[in-house]
């Protein structure tokens, strides 16, 4: 983010999803690198990531709207759940895939070995 003033506003966000002050910075890191590596504004992955959380439940609709952003979130969840991506597509249907996966899945995206590694030190502008 640019400033502390950014940081703050995306942290009141993030908090009215529920999730704990404790989380948010190491949140909003995630998104950040998302967000530079996919060129979309961070405030809609806030959004999306915000309202898989309260639902809880993935629907199809929330995993085309990630593809749809460059997030190649059916191979992580593949990789997650070490099926195909027809499999995980057919869990989406019987509501197997929580919030949880999404949140391991983020991360897993954006750990040293992912492929949205450290993206807020190599911004675009």
């Amino acid at each position: 983010m640019e400033n502390q003033q950014d940081n703050i506003q995306l942290a009141g966000k993030l908090i009215k999803y529920g999730f704990d002050e404790e989380q948010v910075p190491g949140i909003i890191e995630i998104l950040e690198n998302i967000s530079n590596g996919t060129s979309i504004p961070i405030d809609d992955f806030i959004y999306l990531y915000g309202t898989m959380k309260v639902q809880n439940v993935i629907f199809i609709q929330d995993i085309r709207q990630l593809q749809g952003r460059g997030i190649p979130i059916l191979m992580e969840l593949s990789k997650q759940f070490n099926v195909s991506q027809h499999c995980v597509r057919t869990y989406i249907d019987e509501r197997i895939i929580m919030f949880k996966h999404i949140e391991l899945a983020f991360k897993s995206l954006t750990d040293e070995s992912g492929i949205f590694y450290d993206l807020i030190s190599k911004r675009r502008f």
